[in-house]
């Protein structure tokens, strides 16, 4: 269960405290390429960039996302594989490839789990030749990250197939898959509230809406989801699109009157990809 209930036994505090040391905010959605360029942007996703941010705001850790088009998996394997003290990642699927190899790969790689993009990859997830693939994925008892925004021109895929109820059958069918669904199920945040609050297994990351709805009465709506499940919530940034300093300052604003929520999202909760030891699964 990710809910990420912290273990109680006398050692465990002093035991994550070490083990995410004395920086210990993590950034749970960050994008970096090989080649340092993001689409066809000005972005700058370069390794360097980031970890001079990282630096410059005193996030300690990030868990990286290999975005497919952009990068590769083995790229942020490299990354990790250079700096295992302060990187975990997300390796991505080719759904054109055998799926079950896919998955082997990625987790021959060292990387902790895969990100899905259906609006990007076209991919409807409840589509029954995926059935395949999410049995495997719950036998191997993986963390997945699944896109939640809605922004989408692919004709393969329907914004009807990319909202949070859309996933209910998943975490229910697929109990040993925990899900985290990105950027908090954007303007449907009320959906991916009752999504998470209904499935032991799904979380949600505050990364990319809390600056892109800035300004609009979702900000409310986002902070009510925060308050409510802080327990279930990862902090993230979505860099190279939001800076991490920037992200984190306008993140912690907001939160500024919420001073129990801080340190369970930002410090705990993505803690699970260090030390899974530390906590029920």
């Amino acid at each position: 269960m990710f809910c990420v209930i912290l273990a109680k036994e006398a050692g465990a505090e002093k035991g994550l405290a070490k083990a995410i040391d004395d920086k210990m905010i993590i950034d749970a959605h960050v994008n970096i390429t090989h080649n340092g360029k993001w689409f066809n942007t000005s972005y700058d996703a370069s390794l360097e960039r980031l970890l001079r941010e990282m630096d410059e705001a005193d996030v300690g850790k990030c868990l990286l996302i290999s975005m497919p088009f952009a990068t590769t998996n083995k790229y942020i394997a490299s990354v990790i594989e250079r700096y295992p003290e302060r990187f975990r990642g997300f390796g991505h699927i080719d759904f054109s490839g055998n799926l079950r190899h896919e998955v082997d790969e990625i987790l021959s790689m060292g990387l902790s789990g895969v990100k899905i993009h259906p609006r990007m990859q076209g991919i409807n997830c409840n589509a029954t030749e995926f059935e395949t693939l999410f049995k495997y994925l719950d036998e191997k008892g993986l963390t997945i990250m699944i896109d939640g925004y809605y922004q989408n021109r692919n004709d393969r895929v329907y914004l009807s197939e990319l909202t949070p109820f859309n996933y209910d059958r998943l975490a229910k069918k697929y109990t040993n898959i925990n899900i985290i669904l990105s950027h908090m199920g954007g303007h449907r945040v009320l959906d991916a509230y009752f999504l998470a609050k209904s499935n032991g297994n799904v979380s949600l990351d505050v990364s990319h809406v809390l600056k892109y709805f800035d300004g609009t009465s979702l900000i409310s709506d986002f902070l009510w989801v925060i308050d409510k499940l802080d327990e279930k919530i990862l902090y993230g940034s979505d860099f190279p699109e939001y800076p991490i300093k920037s992200y984190l300052s306008h993140f912690e604003g907001i939160i500024s009157q919420r001073l129990g929520i801080r340190k369970e999202m930002i410090y705990r909760n993505a803690g699970i990809f260090w030390d899974k030891h530390l906590y029920e699964l």
